[in-house]
């Protein structure tokens, strides 16, 4: 595999769960 398709992958799926962790946060601090 080359490095560019896994990096491109890692972002993917790294991407969405950053900013649904930071969602979470943002819903926590607001109660």
């Amino acid at each position: 595999m080359r490095k560019g398709f896994l990096k491109n992958r890692f972002v993917r799926v790294k991407l969405p769960a950053l900013l649904f962790a930071t969602v979470t946060v943002n819903r926590g601090l607001m109660r």
